[in-house]
């Protein structure tokens, strides 16, 4: 690849996609070489599930509300190491195993999306896979969130290949990767399901310009088989009784539908704009740049994007597109109408999504994004101030990722000092709230001090201190 000979469109593609292996590199580091979790009852299920045998496992993740696939494949990293009888941390190859789908999507980009979008959409997307809000959070959790973000990637990529030409084998790989969705995540299956119907709207919509009986019947067959595959798991899952046992999700809110779009544009959980001026005037301008200043201005880091996003959607529709690029739009409907089949389910059924269930579509919305970012370049007065707001929510999410897992490193190394002191008869007393309770009793005596076993039963929700917390008294049983 002579560098000098690419236009300045590609060499900015080329040098994002660079800054992303790098950032990539730098969070592998950081994050590989801390012995800690980053969330606390679903990773400890996830490293206690695994020790099952494999029936045993899937029926007690069935039991759990959650499709097997994630766990066969962690389990069979453990196993192969395990054969080979090399040693290694638990909690590190987990990451790994969980990483391995952002560094496929990489590649992905650096092959498939290079040739068909060319190199400043490959760059932008590399980018947001590796820094965007939440990415790298369940990026590197013990859980199924990233597999399923590459299952419904892929699959909607494949459909999108269809819409240029419908070729069996993506046909084939649509129903391949739409089922690994399914089995990964529930809402990966949805999303997948969403995929479909967007592909049956635009063929509709293009049916003189498209062989549309003929994909209409692909289309058929392949739905038919991605759900007549489904229907053994569901069965399995309603004859096992999981969905009587699941966790009871809370109830949709208005505050829920806001924690849902700042789950997409923000490190933070919810939008902070009574202190939005303040912390403007007071954090960016007048104190240093420190961890706490950064962590208290995520929200505005979300009202950047926010308005980069209704830029980028007002400009898509003064442009002139072409059909080699306008099935990509459609990654944000897939993102919209998983949220929205979330919501209305939650509400006239049993709440069912929580804003984490939005993540397994969020490479098809970053696809969208990536596309529409780099259809600016033409208008340099349009791209270079939506590309900075874009660095610095990149740069400003990176590195907020980076500091929450010193502060999660650090805090647990303090609550370990002090639990080591603790004697077996001792009554521990944790006057916090649910977070609280739920980090430091299931990460750190769940599994950072695994000879001390938290009693769970014996929780009791004490009366209310005045301050809308309780206090969480409990006792540990020692092996």
């Amino acid at each position: 690849m002579n560098f000098s000979m690419k236009s300045n469109e590609s060499k900015i593609g080329i040098l994002l996609f660079l800054i992303s292996i790098f950032l990539l590199i730098i969070t592998l580091y950081n994050s590989l070489s801390k012995n800690i979790l980053l969330d606390s009852f679903d990773e400890i299920f996830t490293l206690n599930i695994i020790q099952y045998s494999y029936l045993n496992m899937i029926h007690s993740a069935a039991m759990d509300v959650h499709p097997p696939v994630y766990y066969i494949i962690l389990k069979s990293a453990f196993t192969f190491f395990y054969f080979l009888k090399i040693q290694f941390n638990e909690i590190v190859l987990g990451k790994i195993v969980s990483i391995i789908p952002i560094i496929i999507l990489l590649i992905f980009s650096l092959t498939k999306i290079k040739k068909d979008l060319g190199w400043l959409a490959t760059g932008i997307f590399a980018m947001c896979i590796v820094s965007m809000p939440k990415l790298m959070f369940y990026g590197f959790e013990l859980r199924m969130y990233s597999w399923a973000l590459l299952f419904v990637t892929l699959s909607f990529y494949n459909a999108y290949k269809i819409t240029i030409k419908s070729k069996t084998k993506n046909w084939i790989l649509l129903t391949i990767f739409s089922l690994l969705g399914f089995y990964t995540h529930y809402y990966a299956g949805i999303s997948s399901f969403i995929i479909y119907g967007l592909l049956f709207v635009f063929l509709l919509k293009n049916r003189k310009a498209n062989k549309f009986w003929t994909n209409f019947k692909k289309l058929i067959s392949s739905g038919l088989i991605f759900i007549l595959s489904c229907l053994p798991w569901i069965m399995y899952l309603l004859n096992s009784g999981g969905l009587e046992s699941g966790f009871k999700l809370p109830s949709i809110t208005f505050s829920s539908i806001q924690e849902y779009i700042w789950f997409i544009v923000s490190p933070a959980h919810h939008f902070q704009g009574y202190s939005i001026i303040a912390k403007i005037g007071n954090n960016l301008i007048s104190t240093p740049f420190t961890y706490f200043d950064l962590r208290s201005n995520i929200s505005i880091i979300g009202i950047v994007m926010i308005i980069l996003l209704i830029i980028l959607l007002i400009y898509s529709f003064l442009i002139k597109r072409t059909k080699h690029d306008s099935f990509i739009n459609y990654g944000l409907l897939v993102l919209i109408c998983t949220i929205l089949i979330g919501v209305i389910t939650s509400i006239l059924i049993e709440p069912t999504f929580y804003d984490r269930h939005m993540f397994p579509a969020l490479g098809c919305f970053y696809l969208t994004f990536s596309l529409l970012l780099s259809k600016t370049y033409s208008k340099k007065q349009i791209f270079l101030p939506l590309f900075i707001l874009f660095l610095l929510v990149s740069v400003s999410c990176k590195y907020s990722f980076i500091c929450s897992e010193k502060q999660n490193e650090l805090t647990i190394g303090q609550t370990k000092e002090v639990l080591n002191q603790v004697s077996a008869n001792d009554m521990i007393i944790v006057t916090d709230d649910n977070f609280i309770k739920n980090y430091f009793v299931a990460t750190i005596m769940g599994y950072h001090l695994p000879l001390k076993k938290p009693n769970i039963d014996e929780f009791v929700s004490g009366a209310s201190n005045g301050r809308g917390r309780n206090n969480v008294y409990f006792t540990y049983l020692s092996n």
